[in-house]
């Protein structure tokens, strides 16, 4: 019977002098076949800088709300083949003209915290005391996960909601703020109007008409 040959390990297979074997080379010596990786394409930092973008925490009682715009956001996206930026950045803008022309007025109350309560222990002999019972605690539960909007929109947008949104929720009036301009698309008062711009398409909102709302958030 044959022997069997020892199996030996790719550090063991030393390429002939005249004709190196590349894949061998560079699982034995890394630094040899850098040149044969695959290199990705480098993410384009300065166009990121250039267009950054901001970042909102949404308070807990609008997380349902925020979730319904970001849908609708995509959606529309999609429907125009442009991307959620761009509808969010037109809508917003709309919306804060019609802030400013007085059409709309926003009013956010967050919700009243409650009270934190505090124990003494009184340490008194009573006489027919009732002993007390230790309940057992109830289940805690879970922190919900927060919900986070993020767009790319010009620095004057960004600026504009900061000044609306002196004494509360910067993230808070940005959901409003789109969420009223989403209505007002659905109901038909505004339409977005695709244009072309390099290759691909973006929304701007048209204004048709000026119809105040009476009481109720805005």
């Amino acid at each position: 019977m044959s022997k069997k040959k020892a199996r030996r390990s790719l550090m063991d297979l030393e390429p002939s002098p005249t004709e190196p074997d590349p894949v061998v080379q560079a699982i034995a010596a890394p630094e040899a076949g850098a040149h044969l990786r695959r290199v990705g394409p480098r993410r384009n930092r300065r166009w990121d800088k250039k267009h950054r973008a901001y970042t909102y925490k949404v308070p807990h009682a609008l997380h349902d709300r925020a979730r319904k715009v970001r849908e609708s956001l995509l959606g529309l996206a999609q429907q125009y083949q442009t991307t959620v930026d761009d509808v969010a950045t037109a809508l917003v803008r709309a919306a804060l003209a019609a802030l400013r022309d007085g059409e709309i007025e926003m009013e956010y109350r967050p919700a009243p915290q409650g009270k934190v309560m505090t124990v003494e222990v009184v340490r008194e002999i009573r006489e027919n005391g009732w002993p007390q019972r230790i309940p057992k605690p109830k289940p805690r539960k879970k922190a919900p996960k927060p919900v986070w909007l993020a767009f790319r929109w010009p620095r004057e947008v960004a600026d504009e909601i900061a000044r609306a949104a002196i004494g509360t929720s910067k993230a808070a009036v940005v959901v409003l703020l789109l969420e009223v301009a989403l209505e007002r698309v659905q109901a038909g008062k505004w339409h977005l109007k695709p244009r072309p711009v390099h290759l691909r398409q973006t929304v701007a909102i048209v204004r048709s008409r000026k119809t105040p709302l009476k009481g109720g958030r805005w």
